[in-house]
């Protein structure tokens, strides 16, 4: 007997009976955005294998070709029309281009799932899909989470003078970009570690992120499978922060500088959750810099958080290990370890 109904993690649905289906299923069934597909095989790997090496490189080229599709786009349009473009449809041309780099990363990462099976997969070969009493919540968290941090971007950042493509075509801002976007991953890091660390060490919070652990072996969408007020701090008050901080550093953000550090932080929010077994780390400018310092996240870090972690925890971090290591939170690595990693696999991450 479950105590709580809405604590139930079977996941039942997408086999059921489609009649009972609401918006929310026929969403994820019509854009086909699921983690895995049930007529495909998923590879099984004791813990010792080696495992493949994902390009740092190719993670970023994979951010930046879907982050300069709505600059490129906002460009032609100013320029075949000589207007320019109204904040609420920079709002929807830009959101429009954050859903479809998630899109595509889930449709990327089911492929790689099915070449590369998960983590820990040898003890638990099903990991948790969209729970039959969270779909609508989940589906309702993509939305909260891309369109209102876009949202904030506009309100605070967006001028309709600015020459979007700039950012693409002058070396210098391009290289100022990529010391923000560094500097960001890193900034925002420091707030998220200090309220996810709060919401496991103080008890009284614990209630707002319990339900985020419910799944111990995650896999990508169950991303924002969260309460409302772990959202506030993931859409608002972690972002705004990270914003404020760089401002106060000498290094404020113009639109389109933001725009793609959220495309940066949306694409390790994704990867962190999925569980596929490759020695990926959250993409990152200063990745090297990171690597050096061993401080880079390959994202078995957070898997291991979901899967050992509950109120007493570690591997805070969600875009760096910089924190974790500063406070000695971070854990070993089980199947990461360098040793373990198979530099010489290279895999590249597929645009779609």
């Amino acid at each position: 007997m479950i105590r709580n109904s809405k604590d139930s993690m079977k996941s039942t649905w997408r086999t059921g009976d489609r009649k009972s289906w609401s918006w929310a299923h026929w969403g994820f069934e019509l854009v086909n955005a699921h983690p895995k597909d049930p007529n495909k095989s998923i590879p099984v790997f004791k813990k010792s294998t080696n495992i493949p090496h994902l390009s740092q490189r190719s993670s970023q080229i994979f951010i930046w070709v879907y982050a300069a599709l709505p600059m490129i786009l906002h460009e032609l349009y100013t320029k075949a029309t000589g207007w320019t473009l109204h904040p609420l449809a920079a709002f929807f041309l830009y959101t429009a281009g954050m859903h479809t780099m998630l899109l595509a990363l889930v449709h990327s990462l089911r492929r790689l799932v099915h070449s590369y099976g998960f983590f820990d997969s040898e003890v638990v070969p099903e990991r948790a899909d969209i729970p039959d009493v969270g779909v609508a919540k989940v589906a309702l968290s993509a939305f909260k989470t891309l369109d209102f941090r876009l949202a904030i971007a506009v309100l605070l950042t967006y001028n309709v003078a600015d020459d979007p493509i700039i950012l693409l075509t002058d070396t210098n801002r391009f290289l100022m970009a990529l010391v923000k976007l560094g500097t960001y991953s890193i900034m925002l890091d420091m707030w998220y570690y200090t309220y996810h660390r709060s919401m496991h060490d103080i008890s009284w919070l614990w209630k707002y992120h319990r339900t985020h652990h419910l799944a111990k072996h995650p896999t990508m969408l169950m991303t924002g499978y969260a309460d409302l007020e772990q959202e506030i701090f993931d859409i608002f008050i972690v972002p705004l922060l990270t914003f404020a901080t760089l401002y106060f550093m000498g290094l404020p953000l113009s639109f389109c500088e933001w725009y793609t550090c959220n495309m940066y932080i949306l694409y390790g929010e994704i990867w962190g959750h999925s569980g596929i077994r490759l020695h990926a780390c959250a993409p990152n400018p200063f990745h090297v810099i990171l690597e050096a310092m061993g401080a880079d996240l390959p994202h078995e870090d957070h898997d291991l958080h979901h899967r050992k972690g509950y109120r007493s925890s570690g591997n805070y971090g969600k875009q760096t290990r910089v924190w974790d290591r500063l406070f000695g939170t971070s854990w070993e690595r089980i199947e990461t370890h360098r040793s373990n990693v198979d530099y010489a696999n290279m895999v590249i991450m597929p645009l779609y």
